[in-house]
């Protein structure tokens, strides 16, 4: 669902003396209610291709608005542009989520170096609360595929574990070479 919401900001903000002099005419209902047949001229006037090419290739800003909202409504969309970097060539393992108990704190084993513990460690510090493993997976490719990079679920031919082709975990040691 995430990919096909498409986000639309209204930055045309009416002033409080555009709704008072509204008040005038009718009230807001009356003012808009009288643009609703220009945007319906407007509509209907727009040929197949035109519809197709504004949604195939929207406006940059409304690009910027789809990942900001994107970014603030999906926590994996969020973890995978702070916490990792497109690869290309890159393998690394999804991971489980064994914890680890330090007292009063726990950490999640292999968060350093896989990336479902470290999606883990992203929501228990964002206070977030996390999805499954299995829709992690998918939410992740997902998310890699609308930011235009995509990554492919794969098996380590080696052992059989689940791992990731197309993306890095990134540290504070790391310098980013790829930004999503």
């Amino acid at each position: 669902m995430d990919r096909r919401r498409c986000v639309v900001a209204f930055r045309n903000i009416v002033c409080s003396e555009e709704k008072a002099n509204w008040l005038t005419l009718g009230g807001e209902e009356k003012v808009l209610h009288k643009e609703v047949p220009g945007l319906i001229n407007w509509l209907m006037g727009l040929t197949i291709d035109k519809i197709r090419n504004l949604l195939e290739n929207p406006p940059a800003s409304t690009k910027a608005d789809n990942r900001e909202a994107m970014l603030y409504n999906n926590a994996v969309a969020h973890w995978l542009v702070e916490h990792c970097e497109p690869d290309p060539e890159h393998h690394v393992l999804v991971g489980g989520c064994k914890e680890i108990r330090n007292g009063r704190s726990i950490e999640f084993e292999n968060a350093d170096r896989c990336l479902f513990p470290s999606y883990l460690e992203f929501c228990k510090e964002q206070n977030i609360r996390p999805m499954s493993q299995r829709r992690f997976t998918e939410t992740l490719q997902d998310a890699a595929r609308t930011l235009g990079k995509p990554v492919q679920k794969k098996r380590m031919p080696h052992n059989g574990r689940t791992c990731i082709k197309g993306v890095r975990l990134i540290n504070e040691e790391t310098t980013r070479l790829n930004y999503w």
